[in-house]
């Protein structure tokens, strides 16, 4: 017999896409007669570990549609609480740009390159490793500097639509040192063709970053680093006008703004 409880959303809250919050279900957990040590959770079919405080991270990624909510499971033995956050309508801004010929039209041998680089990094995203690395709050990987919240922003380029900007850019001195937003595991440095030097962080429980343009690395693939760490610094390289940081944040395969990581929002059912 499989028990089934909808929960309700909190005073109509709902994710826009690409917002991120944390959920406390421990409430829900021990009134239904849970053993919290026993639940498992599952969010949008990848399982992940209850903590202890009970905070569980959902996330709305940037192509999610209002007509379809997400669905938080929680599992003991025969039995499940279902929870369905709703997904509320979101209009982001065009961003316009004008660029030279040669950095918008691609040479086949770049639209391959282009397309490996892009199978390799899909590969991570759908990866999801343990134990989590990760505990919030997070660390701001460039202290001090101001995040440009252009997250999903429509760009068009030389009057054509282009894939719309999946981070988040910060303005900052060329060589400016950048920090690890949470503890995990270096899985990718690379030179890449549109992000240039690239650092890709596995924080465990199916959250990655991405930090992109890069000038050099302070770290290599396959080390472990701690929140708040030096792993390298500003720069331009890739397709870049000037220095800055391309902030990214993967969540359940979803791209999230991770200014809804670094300003987080808890919500208690």
């Amino acid at each position: 017999m499989i028990h089934s409880l909808l929960l309700a959303a909190v005073a109509g809250f709902c994710l826009q896409p690409g917002d991120a919050a944390f959920f406390n279900v421990l409430p829900a957990v021990v009134e239904s007669g849970f053993r919290p040590e026993n639940t498992t959770v599952r969010f949008q079919n990848l399982e992940i570990p209850l903590p202890e405080d009970g905070t569980v991270l959902v996330a709305s990624g940037l192509l999610d549609k209002p007509d379809k909510p997400l669905k938080l499971l929680l599992s003991e033995d025969n039995r499940q609480i279902s929870i369905e956050i709703p997904v509320c309508p979101r209009e982001f801004p065009v961003q316009r740009l004008t660029l030279p010929e040669e950095m918008v039209r691609l040479s086949p041998q770049v639209l391959q390159r282009v397309k490996e680089e892009n199978e390799m990094l899909n590969k991570l995203w759908n990866r999801c490793t343990y134990p989590l690395q990760w505990k919030p709050p997070f660390y701001h990987p460039l202290p001090g500097f101001d995040v440009k919240d252009n997250f999903g922003d429509k760009r068009i380029i030389n009057g054509e639509p282009r894939s719309p900007h999946t981070g988040v850019d910060i303005p900052a001195p060329a060589g400016t040192p950048v920090h690890a937003f949470a503890s995990g595991t270096v899985v990718l440095t690379r030179d890449l063709f549109f992000s240039g030097l690239s650092i890709v962080i596995d924080h465990g429980g199916c959250l990655y970053t991405m930090y992109f343009h890069l000038s050099r690395f302070a770290v290599r693939e396959g080390e472990k680093v701690q929140k708040g760490d030096i792993i390298g610094y500003v720069g331009s390289t890739g397709r870049a006008t000037g220095p800055h940081l391309h902030f990214g944040v993967r969540y359940a395969g979803k791209r999230v703004n991770p200014l809804t990581l670094l300003r987080p929002v808890l919500i208690n059912y």
